[in-house]
């Protein structure tokens, strides 16, 4: 196996470094890590580079039993010599590709069943209607009823919220993305269909974090690992992180985006 050590940071193009290294050389599995974090690749796989990634470790959020196996389990020198490692890594990553193509089918299987419910959903919601009112209604009645619920989810646009009228207002300025939306003086964040309305700029910040890390986890991930302002970093696995050298100012001016993910409040 190759292991791939960088100082915290420092980790732009690393993966593909190590994984060209373990192409090149034939090495079934490599490792990534800055010392806090480690990252257990198998880099034959299909996929994304992190779609590849076994495990990911972080020293300082496991607890010390769990590090302790994880470490043991892929690298531990005797396994590795043995296989035993490579047969670990192969099984619990077969068990991680198969909870992600759950999670990419489950909404696909949902709204096929919606679309053409089969006599199963039919007679469960035939069923659930006769024990709340004590009638039981045809299938047909409650196969128009899915198809109006569904008509109504997919037809109805999204609605803008209504702007409040100021005594000097702004000049007519309104900027739309798939994400977000200006008008006036105010902040709407458009995401997926829905309408949010933080409070302040630090708040649009913070929901606008946890929005894209609900629907990609990797996305602090890659988000941290890019270059920001030029003396500290925006979010960080440790808010120590954001603010070096001004532990009072990591403590004051941090706000926790999800757990074990930091950022910072002051934005310039």
């Amino acid at each position: 196996m190759f292991i791939e050590e960088k100082k915290v940071g420092i980790s732009d193009g690393a993966d593909r470094q190590l994984f060209e290294y373990a192409f090149l050389q034939g090495v079934p599995m490599a490792i990534f890590t800055n010392g806090q974090e480690w990252n257990f690749y198998l880099p034959g796989e299909q996929g994304r580079y992190d779609e590849r990634r076994v495990y990911k470790l972080d020293l300082l959020e496991r607890d010390i039993e769990e590090s302790v196996y994880r470490l043991e389990r892929y690298l531990q020198y005797e396994r590795v010599c043995s296989g035993e490692a490579l047969k670990a890594a192969r099984s619990d990553y077969q068990n991680v590709a198969r909870a992600r193509e759950i999670e990419a089918a489950l909404p696909k299987a949902w709204k096929s069943l919606l679309e053409e419910p089969d006599s199963l959903l039919l007679e469960l919601l035939a069923d659930k209607v006769e024990d709340l009112c004590g009638y039981k209604p045809d299938l047909d009645v409650c196969s128009r009823f899915i198809t109006t619920v569904m008509r109504k989810h997919v037809d109805v646009p999204p609605q803008y919220p209504t702007l409040p009228r100021t005594r000097n207002p702004l000049p007519a300025e309104r900027i739309e993305t798939d994400n977000w939306v200006r008008a006036g003086s105010e902040c709407f964040i458009m995401f997926e269909g829905k309408t949010y309305k933080p409070g302040s700029a630090i708040e649009t910040m913070l929901k606008l974090f946890q929005l894209l890390a609900e629907a990609d986890p990797g996305f602090l991930d890659r988000f941290a690992a890019m270059k920001h302002g030029s003396k500290r970093k925006y979010i960080a696995r440790n808010s120590l992180e954001l603010y070096p050298d001004r532990p009072d100012l990591a403590k004051q001016r941090s706000v926790e985006i999800i757990p074990g993910w930091w950022m910072g409040k002051k934005l310039q």
